[in-house]
């Protein structure tokens, strides 16, 4: 059978049976994304939707009568998409199965629908644009991608698992979102991945831009391979160069999230990452070799700023000189000097040899349904609530900040969830010389979804020109090298501790520069490309 024939079973689909068939496409999409990295998957996805909008366009009268049909196409692949690369959120609503248990048909269903829509959104907008060739493909990479940045940003944005991240399979095309960013290597993998479906068109009778499918595809063919051999020829060319006066630890203590909130564990846990700091084996020496010590997210249950006696004991583990970076709860000063409970800030502190904390930063973007909970005056009657429940809830701080730090050259920090907004992890006009992650990934166990952050937060080290250092509760924790390169690495599920240096950055990259505007210019490119194609099938001879 050839691939003509074999589109034309998709061509010919119609109603309830196309919109399965693109949910199915959606889920062999989904498995090209992080961490399964079946790259072919992403090819067969899009080229079977390219099939199926085209049989859409075929089949309707006009534009017009085609928009619902396109709209619920998308919806379907997307839904199929998330259904699949995001199943592991489920994970955390079964941490507290006696509270939250209930709800996890819901959030199967539910989330991936909802985020599906976006996908829709793709479809749609590339319907004005659809025509015979590549001009078809140029629109539905700049409707995706589009879409994607809408969906990065809208009601806070959830770029998570956005189809440019199935790029990492190959180190040479991460290299790419020096660039691009995400949303570039996004228009990048749909072009690349659904220009074969041009291949389906009756040879002579379709052409793009005057040139064959065949010769068309042969291009696509080749920018792909040419981005991936100037990506592989800028990693090999770059080495990684560190800072030698700056020597981590960074602490993996692996403690399961249904025991980290209890009050009897409140003592066990300190001393777990008092003992794993000072650990001294075979692979690590004692913590006077080092000069920065760094524990994840909310590390200790209770609010350290207020615990005297363990801020002492920090002190006393501390050698001189050597600072602790460490993830933690607070209350801001005012609460404090009242002594009223009030909401608190989930923060990273900076704590000096002395025991003192020197400096904070405070997250600012929240997890919706985790750490907020959106609409909650009409969502609370129904028996909803957040996550992760404190007294009164969490207060969001500024925005991204750049932090001192004693010894080392300035950080951004980036608590969990805030590393996945990609052109939001630097704050303007402040560049650190290195990011730090810390993070909680235990709510999800050793599913897909610590190892899908993982790969998110590569992506921003490779974006902004910046080595990244992580501290996961759970794993993984790395420390990243501005290249994207992986210098060192604990596995989810191990506790241990992970000793390195800190790796130089290097100059600020053109994504860094330039943002998201770099977007905006590719989904314009992309429409004129259409355009201009477009005219040009219409005006040639043949």
């Amino acid at each position: 059978m050839g691939m003509r024939e074999f589109a034309l079973k998709f061509f010919v689909l119609w109603g309830w049976r196309r919109l399965f068939v693109a949910m199915l496409a959606g889920i062999v999409s989904a498995i090209a994304a992080p961490p399964l990295n079946i790259f072919p998957g992403l090819i067969i996805g899009l080229c079977v939707l390219v099939w199926l909008l085209d049989g859409v366009c075929s089949q309707a009268a006009s534009k017009k009568q085609a928009i619902w049909p396109s709209l619920f196409l998308g919806w379907a692949f997307g839904f199929g998409y998330f259904a699949l690369s995001l199943h592991w959120v489920g994970e955390a609503f079964l941490v507290e199965p006696e509270t939250f248990g209930w709800m996890v048909p819901f959030v199967l269903v539910l989330f991936p629908l909802g985020l599906g829509f976006f996908y829709g959104l793709a479809t749609l907008f590339a319907l004005p644009f659809w025509a015979p060739g590549f001009a078809r493909i140029f629109a539905l990479a700049s409707a995706f991608t589009a879409a994607e940045w809408i969906r990065g940003t809208i009601f806070t944005g959830f770029p998570w698992n956005a189809l440019g991240y199935s790029a990492g399979v190959f180190d040479g095309w991460l290299q790419l979102a020096a660039f691009g960013g995400l949303y570039g290597l996004t228009f990048l993998m749909v072009f690349i991945c659904s220009a074969p479906a041009v291949m389906a068109e009756e040879t002579g009778k379709v052409r793009a831009g005057g040139a064959g499918a065949f010769f068309g595809l042969v291009v696509a063919t080749g920018i792909g391979l040419a981005f991936w051999i100037v990506g592989t020829t800028r990693l090999a060319n770059s080495p990684v160069i560190f800072d030698d006066s700056v020597k981590l630890r960074i602490v993996q203590p692996n403690i399961a999230q249904k025991e980290k909130w209890k009050p009897v564990n409140r003592d066990w846990i300190f001393n777990r990452y008092l003992s794993l700091s000072d650990k001294a084996n075979a692979q690590e020496s004692s913590i006077g070799a080092i000069t920065h010590l760094i524990w994840p997210e909310s590390a200790v249950p209770f609010l350290l700023e207020e615990s005297p006696k363990e801020l002492a004991k920090i002190g006393d583990l501390l050698p001189e000189n050597v600072t602790l970076l460490t993830g933690g709860l607070r209350r801001p000063d005012s609460n404090v000097a009242s002594g009223s409970p009030g909401k608190v800030y989930n923060s990273v502190l900076v704590i000096n040899d002395e025991g003192k904390v020197e400096n904070r930063y405070d997250k600012s973007h929240l997890v919706p349904f985790g750490e907020y909970l959106p609409l909650a005056e009409i969502l609370e009657p129904l028996d909803l609530r957040k996550l992760v429940e404190v007294p009164d809830g969490f207060l969001p701080g500024p925005g991204p900040r750049t932090v001192p730090v004693p010894g080392a050259p300035s950080v951004s920090p980036l608590i969990c969830y805030e590393a996945i907004f990609p052109g939001s992890v630097i704050a303007s006009g402040q560049r650190p010389g290195w990011m730090l992650n810390v993070t909680n990934d235990a709510w999800f166990g050793v599913s897909f979804g610590p190892k899908q952050h993982f790969a998110q937060v590569r992506m921003r080290a490779v974006e902004e020109g910046l080595p990244l250092v992580r501290a996961a509760n759970t794993g993984i924790s790395a420390i990243i090298g501005p290249y994207g390169r992986i210098i060192k690495q604990l596995p989810v599920g191990v506790q241990g501790v992970l000793d390195g240096r800190l790796p130089r950055p290097v100059a600020p990259t053109v994504y860094s520069m330039m943002r998201n505007m770099f977007c905006a210019i590719l989904i314009l490119l992309g429409i004129l490309m259409s355009l201009g194609l477009r005219w040009r099938n219409r005006h040639s001879p043949n």
